[in-house]
């Protein structure tokens, strides 16, 4: 039960924090929906004006902003609930088990917000 609790906090946020679709030929953007012919043609960097590479430059430092924060917040939230599970269990409000789970789930949850922030790319 508790390797199946460790491997569900591990996996969930890794695979839910996403930049692209790529499914098979396409790459998909919001606001553009590209095969992967088009973006190696040089044609395409001709067509692209500045207007739309300035949404995409936008519409990045947006992912990268959020997926930043969403780093932080994880690191911060996973060492103050490994922190509360380490006062509580010492003073006895919860036992060792339980304890246990929510101090490793906060380490996870520290480790998984690291990751994120170190690889953060913003699209």
């Amino acid at each position: 039960m508790k390797h199946t609790i460790l491997l569900l906090l591990g996996l969930i946020p890794l695979l839910s924090f996403s930049q692209l679709k790529f499914t098979g030929e396409k790459l998909t953007f919001p606001e553009h929906e590209l095969t992967q012919s088009e973006i190696m043609s040089s044609k395409l960097a001709l067509e692209l004006s500045w207007q739309d590479e300035l949404q995409h430059t936008r519409y990045c430092l947006g992912n990268y902003r959020k997926e930043k924060l969403t780093g932080i917040w994880m690191t911060v939230g996973g060492g103050v609930l490994a922190g509360l599970s380490t006062g509580l269990y010492e003073s006895d409000v919860i036992d060792s088990d339980v304890a246990s789970i929510v101090y490793i789930a906060g380490g996870v949850s520290v480790i998984t917000g690291y990751v994120l922030q170190i690889t953060c790319t913003g699209g």
